[in-house]
């Protein structure tokens, strides 16, 4: 294939995990809304503490190498409805292209636009704040539309944020 997904996710639950997974004991309590702290020991003196935070704004990132328009993908299905905040996008070489982010049915079908298109260029580019359709059903796919590039783009990058609905 000619281009590559890279995806970052923060899921839930929570897990820790070491060499020495066996011989440690590892809980996670819940500390407030959006923060859990990861209790990690093998021993009474020796504990790690790590308070990690999740429950926030999460995201998933790709990038495509050479985009055309004709690289339109199914980025992920949602295990939960969750509402998109934010859509980022920006190229690398050439001068611009235009970006889509679409709600698909859980068959990948029936697609609609989750907001406007975007047209991403060397100093990036975002939504305006402002999403027509954000909220997104559980086992939903996201998929990504690509218009025709202006120049030839190496790289698009792009980045999709969302919350889990409540």
């Amino acid at each position: 294939m000619k281009y590559t997904l890279s995806l970052l996710l923060l899921l839930v639950p929570v897990w820790a995990w070491s060499a020495s997974q066996s011989s440690y004991s590892t809980k996670t309590t819940p500390v407030s809304a959006d923060k859990v702290l990861i209790v990690d020991s093998q021993d009474s003196w020796r504990t790690k503490n790590v308070l990690f935070s999740s429950f926030g704004k999460r995201q998933v990132s790709f990038v495509v190498d050479t985009p055309t328009d004709t690289d339109d993908f199914l980025l992920f299905k949602t295990s939960q409805a969750i509402t998109i905040t934010d859509i980022h996008a920006i190229v690398q070489g050439g001068t611009s292209i235009s970006v889509a982010v679409q709600e698909c049915s859980a068959t990948g079908t029936s697609c609609v636009a989750v907001d406007s298109a975007i047209t991403a260029d060397a100093d990036g580019a975002e939504d305006d704040g402002t999403l027509s359709n954000g909220t997104i059903d559980a086992g939903d796919w996201i998929k990504v539309v690509l218009g025709t590039p202006s120049g030839t783009v190496n790289f698009l990058t792009g980045s999709i944020y969302y919350n889990i609905a409540n």
